[in-house]
């Protein structure tokens, strides 16, 4: 079994995957797998470039009609499925720029079971240099525990039952996990020095946010009254190809 499973959704954009992948396939670690879960079909060149580099690749199978489904869908669908004692959520569109990007975002957890370890993310802009920060311990107040590159040990997420299903849109699934996800004792380590880069590209908007915003305002109320249940998706089957 690897040591890690890092785990990306994929919806388009091909071209920005395949530079990802690049970079992840250059890291000195190699005790790892790479699942790709596509939300939908775009015909072909998602499915086609996971097959050149022989990794994990699924589809979700049904599709809401919308731009593309709650993102923590298809991460459940990767989370469900790996096999590593970690693992590495991640933005399809996140280049590992630091070169020992997997080794920093695994070795704490070898010494440390209660931990999620997340890469400092530098938003790029059009012509490819520095924008903002996306994810960062310090810089633009963005010390947050956003899955942009992160880590955490897969029991963890197990014991939570993954990212929130019940959202209809995207945004706020990452904030629920880390509710979740403190309320089992996990700690937040955001090191600086282990940097991934989110390349550019053009967005169609944060459809349905505002409702998913107003879902998650009522789990937080939950949580501060200590009546949120562990599990996120309690009742439910979760990470199905069918959802």
């Amino acid at each position: 079994m690897p040591e890690i499973s890092i785990i990306m959704t994929a919806y388009r954009r091909a071209d920005l995957l395949a530079n990802t992948l690049e970079s992840i396939y250059r890291q000195a670690f190699k005790d790892f797998e790479v699942i790709v879960v596509e939300d939908g079909d775009d015909g072909g060149p998602i499915r086609q470039l996971c097959e050149r580099y022989g990794l994990r690749y699924f589809q979700r199978k049904n599709r809401p009609d919308v731009l593309f489904s709650n993102p923590a869908i298809p991460t459940n669908i990767g989370i469900r499925r790996a096999e590593g004692e970690v693992v590495i959520i991640q933005n399809a569109e996140c280049l590992h720029h630091s070169p020992e990007l997997i080794e920093a975002l695994t070795a704490p957890h070898r010494t440390e079971k209660n931990l999620a370890v997340f890469a400092s993310v530098s938003a790029r802009s059009p012509d490819g240099t520095h924008w903002h920060w996306y994810v960062h311990p310090e810089k633009d107040c963005r010390k947050r525990p956003f899955f942009f590159c992160g880590s955490v040990r897969r029991e963890h997420i197990w014991r939570v039952q993954g990212l929130c299903e019940a959202l209809p849109a995207y945004g706020y699934d990452d904030d629920i996990l880390a509710l979740q996800l403190q309320r089992i004792g996990v700690k937040f380590c955001f090191p600086g020095d282990i940097i991934a880069h989110h390349q550019w590209h053009t967005t169609s908007g944060c459809w349905g946010i505002q409702k998913n915003q107003e879902i998650f305002r009522e789990i937080m109320d939950k949580f501060m009254r200590h009546e949120l249940p562990i599990e996120t998706n309690a009742g439910r089957e979760w990470g199905s190809l069918d959802s």
